[in-house]
């Protein structure tokens, strides 16, 4: 079983431990969404499905522009506030490299690999 870490009430982080064999322990609902980002990652590396391990997945607040993996640099102070999407962050492993997912619900965006 893996380690949960309490963030905030609305944020948990879950992550496998390297030494155990156990499987990942998902937040509620986020199984659907790991299993996409899996699909899609696999498809961009032209790999298996099974050549990708979730190192872990954080529950979390995003607004919009960091949901979709953009900055707001240019953000002016009369602008509105960004709407808040609730959703995960999901890290995947493959081929030695670390990637970074968001997802809410059915929506899955790649975001960056990870160096």
């Amino acid at each position: 079983m893996g380690t949960v870490i309490p963030i905030s009430p609305t944020q948990t982080i879950t992550e496998k431990k390297p030494v155990s064999s156990t499987l990942l322990t998902l937040p509620s609902g986020a199984t659907e969404s790991v299993r996409l980002a899996k699909e899609d990652l696999a498809r961009k590396l032209g790999i298996s499905v099974d050549g990708i391990t979730v190192d872990a997945v954080i529950g979390q607040e995003f607004s919009t522009d960091a949901f979709y993996c953009r900055t707001a640099k240019g953000r002016i102070a009369k602008d509105a506030p960004p709407e808040v999407i609730s959703g995960e962050s999901i890290l995947l492993s493959a081929s030695g490299r670390r990637y970074e997912y968001h997802a809410s619900g059915q929506t899955v965006i790649f975001c960056r690999p990870l160096p």
